[in-house]
């Protein structure tokens, strides 16, 4: 909000020198996934004097016309954060909206699915927070979240698998361990030495930018190789809708 107002509000300010009262709606224009109202709340409760209210909470449908809130104060109060609360509900509510779509669509093919973001995201925990209200699931919050050994450890550590992948026996690894890997080779190693070091934490194998014949392909192997394995298998990168 301060980056937004700077020094003042030059516009407000010229229009409206006087106190003014009025009241506006939060209406959605399409339908989706409402988030975004619990930060809304925070933000409006500690850093305004407007008084304002919810009809819906986080993880509402939405249909196109919707009102599902309101928002009452001195015009220039009002007029000063209303575009940044409307980033925060655009941004939160369309990544739910997205988010929710993909879900339902993994379902259908496969109902333990988990569709989950990454760490790259713009706003970080509030992006995560929007996945989740969509309906997905979390991965990594932080770096000491758990253990993801990616190419560029892998690289730097010397680029075996299971010498890297036996650091890690005894250690304190979080909520799971997760290995990338870029090829078959690497893969088949991977799950070879997960099932021999036998691991109590949660073990993750990630295919990096497979396509689908070779994944498939790969997953068939390990499959008929460890048929009682307990690995959870994830796919990333080169995956759009």
């Amino acid at each position: 909000i301060k980056r937004e107002k700077g020094d003042k509000d030059i516009t407000t300010q010229t229009l409206f020198p006087h106190a003014k009262k009025i009241k506006g709606f939060f209406v959605a224009k399409e339908r989706g996934i409402l988030a975004g109202v619990e930060e809304i709340q925070f933000f409006l409760k500690t850093c305004t004097k407007l008084k304002y209210t919810f009809r819906k909470k986080d993880g509402a449908l939405l249909q196109d016309g919707d009102t599902f809130g309101a928002i009452e104060g001195d015009v220039r109060e009002v007029l000063k954060v209303e575009r940044a609360v409307m980033n925060f509900f655009g941004r939160m509510s369309g990544i739910a909206t997205h988010a929710h779509r993909l879900v339902e669509k993994a379902k259908k093919i496969n109902p333990k699915i988990v569709v989950a973001p990454t760490r790259k995201t713009v706003w970080g925990l509030l992006d995560k927070k929007a996945c989740i209200v969509g309906g997905a699931g979390t991965h990594r919050l932080s770096l000491s979240d758990a253990v993801l050994i990616k190419d560029n450890h892998l690289a730097v550590a010397g680029g075996d698998i299971e010498h890297v992948l036996k650091m890690f026996q005894g250690k304190d690894v979080g909520r799971f361990l997760e290995v990338e890997v870029t090829i078959e080779a690497q893969a088949l190693k991977a799950v070879r030495t997960f099932e021999e070091l036998r691991f109590e934490c949660s073990r993750i194998l990630l295919f990096d930018n497979f396509k689908p014949t070779l994944l498939k392909k790969t997953l068939s192997k390990i499959k008929k190789k460890y048929p009682k394995n307990k690995i959870l298998f994830e796919a990333s990168g080169g995956i759009n809708e």
